[in-house]
């Protein structure tokens, strides 16, 4: 059952990716996608354990999966099957990247602050306790002690 999972998350998040990236306006094969190297702030696609993320051209976060830790950071613990919009950061906001662990979710803006949501069982979070979250919250400990973040990543 596990390994289904990773290989559905795993299949969706290739699937995303040939949705998000632009095609050629020359481009004349129905079903082609243009496969080109994705920069900082560029859409991107992570795939936690049970859930997928996506950065898409415009800086919006969507997510996918399971939700039972809140996760999929759009206020609510209900599972989805398709992309919802991550909820929650402040107006005009820049996301740059996202990356997806196991149970929680995490998101870097172009400021350098790093924002987490999901399973906070052992701390992961960076917000000083043990609570989950279901919307996206600031690691305010990161650039108060060390400035700015410049990239990010969820294991798991």
């Amino acid at each position: 059952m596990l390994k289904t999972k990773r290989f559905t998350a795993i299949l969706t998040a290739l699937v995303l990716i040939f949705a998000i990236v632009p095609v050629s306006a020359q481009e004349t094969a129905p079903f082609a996608a243009a496969i080109q190297p994705l920069s900082a702030g560029g859409p991107m696609v992570s795939s936690g354990e049970t859930h997928t993320l996506a950065l898409t051209s415009d800086g919006t976060v969507l997510a996918w999966g399971e939700n039972s830790r809140g996760q999929l950071g759009d206020g609510t613990r209900t599972d989805s099957l398709v992309p919802v919009l991550v909820q929650g950061f402040p107006p005009g906001l820049t996301i740059t990247s996202v990356a997806a662990g196991n149970g929680f979710s995490l998101a870097l803006d172009a400021d350098g602050r790093v924002w987490s949501w999901g399973s906070n069982a052992q701390g992961q979070l960076g917000l000083g306790n043990t609570t989950d979250s279901n919307l996206p919250m600031e690691i305010t400990a990161i650039t108060a002690t060390t400035g700015a973040a410049i990239a990010i990543a969820a294991g798991g």
